[in-house]
Order: C-alpha cells, then sequence, then structure tokens
C-alpha cells in the first residue's frame, strides 16, 4: 500500500524528543511542522521531507532524512543514519540551519551530466566534524550520468569545522562501470571533481 504524505505537528504538551520508526513518513508539500521545540529522532525508515520542517533539531540515526524541502533546525548524522537530499524523482536540493556529521553515517547523493542535474545540501550554517572515522558519499546516477571534467557542488555552507578534503570517501552504483575523482573543500563548499569514467570493455567471440 503506498505511503501517505502526512503533516508531522508537536502537541505543547509532548515530550521533547519524538521518535519516527516507520517505513516512509512525508511531511506534506508546502506543509510546516509546527509546535514547540523538539528533536525529532528518525530511527528507522525514511522520513521524506518536501515541505517544511522548523522548531525542531533532526537526529538522523539508523534512519534517512530525504527530500527537497527545508529543515529550519539543525540536522545531526548519527551512527548509520544517512542524509538523501532530493526528491524521489530526479535531482534536487534540501536545505538546513546547520549539519552534524559523525562517523559511521553516510550522504546519497545522485550526479548527473552537470552540477544543475545533480543532488545538493545547503546549509545556512556551519558544516561540522564529530568524531573520527568513515564519512561515506554514496553516489548514483541522476537522470543522466555523471560526466568526466566536471565539478559538483556537494553541499555549500557558511562554514565549517573539523573536516580536510582527505577525511571523506564516496562509492559509486551508477550506470558507468566506474567513477573516479576526488574531494576539494573550500571556505563555503565541499566539492567533487569527476576525473574520469572508464569504459566498459565487450568481448567478442569469432566464429
Amino acid at each position: 500500500m503506498p505511503s501517505r504524505p502526512i503533516r508531522l505537528r508537536t502537541a505543547p504538551t509532548q515530550a521533547p524528543a519524538a521518535a519516527l520508526t516507520g517505513l516512509l513518513l512525508a511531511v506534506a508539500a508546502g506543509g510546516v511542522q509546527a509546535g514547540t521545540a523538539a528533536t525529532l529522532r528518525i530511527g528507522g525508515g525514511t522520513l521524506y521531507v518536501p515541505g517544511t520542517i522548523a522548531n525542531a533539531e533532526v537526529l538522523a540515526e539508523g534512519g534517512t532524512l530525504a527530500g527537497d524541502g527545508s529543515v529550519l533546525g539543525a540536522v545531526v548524522l548519527g551512527a548509520g543514519g544517512a542524509l538523501a537530499p532530493g526528491p524521489l524523482a530526479g535531482a534536487g536540493t534540501i536545505s538546513a540551519a546547520s549539519l552534524n556529521w559523525q562517523p559511521g553515517a553516510g550522504v546519497r547523493h545522485r550526479l548527473g551530466s552537470g552540477d544543475a542535474d545533480s543532488d545538493h545540501t545547503a546549509l545556512s550554517g556551519t558544516l561540522t566534524r564529530s568524531g573520527s572515522g568513515a564519512y561515506l558519499f554514496a553516489f548514483d546516477d541522476a537522470d543522466t550520468l555523471p560526466t568526466a571534467g566536471t565539478t559538483y557542488t556537494l553541499m555549500s555552507f557558511a562554514a565549517q569545522s573539523g573536516f580536510s578534503a582527505s577525511d571523506f570517501s564516496y562509492s559509486y552504483s551508477g550506470a558507468a562501470p566506474a567513477l573516479n575523482g576526488e574531494f576539494v573543500l573550500t571556505d563555503g563548499a565541499l566539492l567533487f571533481h569527476v576525473t574520469s569514467l572508464p569504459v566498459g570493455l565487450q568481448s567478442f567471440t569469432v566464429d
């Protein structure tokens, strides 16, 4: 049975933390989660946000925060958590006030033929490294395949704390045989430059 988008609300009498463990929940497009300040914990499944979450910190710990909406509070990627910017189909941008990235969490990111055709995470505040370990991008194709020689803006931010370009790693599960590239960290963005997409070799049988 397909999931039905719901509007999340935090009642004034609710405890300071709420947990989500469903398969797929969604903040309705154009809808705003309202109420008192709280921590919204995604402990499993996916919270899809094409609308806006206000007055709440979002903790993705064992679950996924996805969509092309906005989180007006902080986002924390905890162990086993994931961030997946963009709509269900096609590429897009998810926005948040800040991102605290802990080791063992990852970002699922689709790359298209150009930067405008790819996913993006836009932070109005700081990207912060918490702890030490693996900070993985799981790359896949958008509607088109990545292009060699293209530089993609994965994240933009007002500032970053604790990261260097060598902290990041990636995997690729798209249609090309492989993806080769390197991360570049600037004062206001995390970039990924695709250096090459190796071409698969075909085998032929000679009669």
